[in-house]
């Protein structure tokens, strides 16, 4: 199988959002011009140059691409034929994509070439409040001298809640987002996993939000669960996070103040990565 790699370039100049290819461009040339010399003339190259080409796309694709005899017209092989169609189907089903891609790529550009604009690194698990950060911070960076604001704008990657502080000390962000119980005290889980992560000195704490931990479970609650307790008990199905997200750190705590034993839970081991919650489900 032939692996594809994407490439693109900057320019002042607006263009159509396409990924090209130089051997499409070379097939739809010749083909259209009927003859190799046509085709460069077309691309503004030259003849030994796309001449040479096809016969090295032959050699690197293992089959022949054009079919020319001399004062023929020139024309594609049924090989090169599904080359071309198969540019065309993904072209036309790939557009809208291509075009979103083009987008996104020229908004991050956008940032590198405004002066009055700063990056700012940020890992942290996900959470519907760093999006509304992000959009707050575009509209003012107070960093920025007056009377000319700045934009800030939040580099955001999703990780959990140890990674992300590990990113902070590995110099990857300049902030990084965690979750733990408040007043957790000393000598616990939470300590242990953290502390050794938490540099004083160097890492200054904010408090960002609360929240209350809770479980997801099937509509109507038909199990009545309402704690920990009573997800052991009913042996009711349990979606656990991942090692080293917030959420898995917190509940190893949760368990551990209720007497529990982790695998006393009825899927402890089944991680899902997606969020940062934890779920109980009927049995």
């Amino acid at each position: 199988m032939h692996r594809l790699q994407l490439h693109y370039t900057l320019s002042k100049d607006s263009s159509p959002a396409q990924v090209r290819n130089p051997l499409i461009d070379l097939l739809q040339a010749v083909s259209s011009q009927g003859s190799i010399s046509g085709g460069a003339r077309a691309l503004g190259l030259s003849y030994r140059h796309v001449w040479g080409e096809l016969k090295r796309w032959e050699n690197e694709l293992g089959n022949e691409l054009l079919i020319w005899e001399k004062g023929q017209r020139a024309h594609l092989t049924e090989f090169g034929n599904k080359l071309m169609w198969a540019e065309r189907q993904a072209q036309a089903r790939l557009a809208p994509q291509i075009e979103a891609l083009r987008a996104e790529l020229e908004r991050g550009y956008a940032m590198a070439f405004d002066d009055s604009a700063h990056v700012v690194a940020l890992y942290a698990s996900h959470d519907d409040a760093l999006s509304s950060l992000r959009e707050h911070a575009l509209q003012r960076d107070p960093l920025a001298p007056s009377p000319e604001p700045g934009r800030l704008h939040l580099d955001i990657r999703f990780t959990g809640s140890v990674d992300a502080i590990r990113a902070l000390n590995e110099g990857r962000c300049v902030m990084a987002g965690f979750h733990t119980l408040q007043d957790s005290g000393k000598k616990t889980l939470t300590e242990r996993i953290y502390k050794p992560l938490l540099q004083p000195g160097q890492h200054k704490i904010i408090g960002f939000a609360q929240r209350t931990q809770g479980l997801m479970v099937a509509r109507g609650n038909p199990l009545h669960l309402h704690s920990l307790h009573d997800v052991v008990q009913c042996q009711a199905r349990f979606a656990n996070r991942t090692l080293g997200s917030g959420t898995r750190v917190v509940l190893d705590e949760l368990l551990a103040q209720a007497g529990l034993r982790a695998s006393a839970l009825n899927g402890y081991d089944l991680t899902e990565p997606t969020g940062e919650n934890w779920d109980a489900d009927t049995a």
